[in-house]
């Protein structure tokens, strides 16, 4: 047979065959009518996996296909092999005799092959009652180890983990129940958390009370932690195709107008969120690592949490609630080396620390999450904490995404610092009816305003992600225009001034909370402060003051205004009222909205002092 003959023979068989395999295909496609079929994304995914495993086999037959099938193969790896609960795994082995959780309020210490063990023992437990690849698991608690290891196992089994905050309101809970829509709850001893559960339309198969205590009964349908997980094994569960483009963790946190939203984190997000903390403050092995916020946040868990601290092999101190004092006293007995926290919270721990005056020469550095300091803060940070400090910025969504390093403190406090290695973070135009483009950048002259937009492929999996809600997140291009407002020196060093939907316009001035609440911060009198405003014949410019010293008045911030040289008139405060708690968002965000609520009240019920 001739060359050319072989050639003809080729077209007119394989092109037969193709035909009828693609015919074929189209009448698979036609099953997914479900008004004649009913089935599950399980099912159709392994009809398909079938179809691609033997169109894999057939093509590895050809020559041309075999450079593409090595690329395939290490890609398939890749995918498999990069996971964070890979990365966890190894530590369990190489680092297996080594501290990774310790906690202090019962004296327990668990090693890696022993927290390992727990992990499976939980994952096994999960199995025998059905979960699987994809189920989604809540858990509504406090810093602890029972915290670690639900991560963990929903991590081996591919379930999908979803931490909610303590202090969301039974009908946020509720919300939240509904739209995650979780096979399994797990919680603490919570009278608002069963009333959540109670309340919400979606039905948890199992709601798992965990640190339950024994003088308590257990509600009809619930079941502790303990009989939950009694004889399960130890051993690792059976093997879950497990990739790094899952969804592993969503979030659902207040946000800051008080309504849950869901953002989901995929397993390679966990991963390089983790990287990112190794790159920047050089988090690794060696470390002892106290994270004094709630985990269910994404700065909790990822900066210096289980996510970050156990893929870097590190030791993992539990504080189930901060309390400074309690706080102070683990760093000194455990030689913690790295805390990591919000801004308020090192305010209260500074204040301690010049009290106590306890040992924290093990502490290398402190990393802020969550607002921008001040230079007074970054000093008092500096002098009673430890001299080495990290203060960044980012969003539920796109984690840590700006670095102010200790090298530019205390010159460039108030900053957020430059964009991380794996970001790009931007400042564009701000228009009253449109978004700007992203190449509609601003000065960098670091007085002209602009809207901060991220683009953090490594770190966020933006609005492809199976169950992303939104959550008001609002993608273009890739860039996440997250709302908060900023100005950029040439440097790139980044200021935040206020929020977009914060801004209050008194005249034909644009005016933004923050950059007042800076400035009367820095009074030596002001604990912290909130600033809003009043509708009359104008805006009216209200600041709500905690103070730091008993004897702080009205005529004092008044006059601090005046003189400071700082505040334009539009600017300066002319209502005050004096608070012991201000709104916050459970991660420590001042609540304007809130803010702005209670003001109209206090205004109209003549609450405010005038100036």
């Amino acid at each position: 047979m001739s060359n050319t003959q072989k050639k003809d023979r080729f077209k007119k068989i394989t092109s037969a065959r193709a035909g009828k395999i693609n015919d074929m295909l189209r009448l698979i496609g036609n099953c997914a009518n479900k008004n004649n079929y009913s089935y599950s994304d399980e099912e159709v995914i392994k009809v398909f996996e079938e179809i691609e495993k033997s169109l894999e086999e057939a093509k590895s037959k050809y020559e041309v296909f075999s450079r593409s099938s090595l690329r395939e193969g290490f890609r398939a790896d890749f995918e498999r092999g990069y996971t964070w609960i890979a990365g966890f795994e190894r530590n369990a082995v190489r680092f297996a005799k080594r501290n990774a959780l310790v906690y202090p309020k019962t004296g327990e210490v668990w090693n890696y092959a022993e927290l390992n063990a727990e992990a499976n023992r939980l994952a096994n437990a999960m199995i025998r009652q059905g979960i699987k690849r994809g189920d989604r698991v809540m858990y509504q608690m406090n810093n602890c180890p029972e915290f670690v290891f639900i991560y963990i196992a929903c991590q081996k089994i591919g379930a999908v983990g979803c931490p909610v905050y303590m202090g969301l309101s039974p009908s946020q809970t509720a919300s939240a129940i509904d739209a995650a829509k979780p096979q399994i709850i797990f919680y603490e001893n919570n009278g608002d958390t069963e009333l959540a559960i109670e309340t919400a339309a979606h039905k948890p198969r199992f709601p798992v009370i965990v640190n339950f205590p024994h003088d308590r009964k257990i509600l009809g349908g619930h079941i502790s932690y303990e009989s939950f997980t009694e004889g399960a094994k130890d051993s690792a569960p059976s093997e879950s195709e497990v990739c790094i483009y899952d969804e592993t963790t969503l979030f659902y946190t207040s946000g800051t107008t008080g309504r849950p939203k869901c953002v989901p984190v995929t397993s390679i997000n966990e991963v390089l969120s983790a990287h990112d903390m190794m790159i920047q403050i050089g988090l690794g092995c060696e470390d002892r690592i106290l994270n004094i916020a709630s985990w269910t946040h994404r700065g909790g868990l990822h900066c210096g949490g289980p996510a970050a601290a156990l893929y870097a092999g590190a030791a993992l101190i539990v504080q189930d609630s901060f309390e400074a004092s309690q706080s102070l006293e683990c760093i000194e007995k455990y030689k913690v080396s790295v805390a990591a926290g919000m801004p308020s919270a090192f305010n209260m721990l500074a204040a301690a620390q010049e009290k106590e005056d306890r040992n924290l020469a093990s502490l290398r550095c402190i990393v802020s999450v969550g607002g921008m300091l001040g230079r007074e803060e970054c000093l008092m940070y500096r002098q009673t904490l430890c001299p080495k400090l990290y203060n960044g910025y980012g969003t539920t969504e796109t984690f840590y995404n700006t670095i102010l390093t200790p090298d530019k403190l205390p010159f460039y406090s108030g900053s957020v610092g430059t964009a991380c290695a794996d970001d790009d973070v931007r400042l564009v135009k701000i228009y009253d009816d449109h978004d700007a483009e992203p190449e509609e950048t601003v000065a960098k002259d670091n007085e002209t305003q602009g809207e901060i937009i991220i683009k953090s492929l490594a770190k966020s999996s933006g609005h492809y992600c199976k169950g992303a809600d939104g959550g008001g997140s609002r993608y273009y291009k890739g860039y996440l225009y997250t709302r908060d407002i900023g100005t950029w020196d040439e440097n790139g060093m980044i200021t935040i001034v206020g929020r977009n939907d914060d801004m209050i316009i008194c005249g034909d001035e644009k005016i933004y909370p923050a950059e007042i609440e800076e400035f009367l911060n820095a009074h030596p009198k002001v604990a912290e402060c909130v600033v809003t405003s009043v509708e009359d014949t104008e805006e009216i410019i209200a600041a709500y003051v905690v103070k730091s010293d008993r004897s702080l008045e009205v005529s004092e911030l008044d006059e601090y205004c005046r003189e400071g040289m700082v505040l334009t008139e539009q600017k300066r405060p002319r209502l005050y009222r004096f608070k012991k708690v201000l709104p916050k968002t459970s991660n420590g965000k001042m609540q304007h909205k809130k803010a702005k609520q209670m003001a109209a009240a206090d205004y109209k019920n003549g609450m405010f002092y005038k100036v």
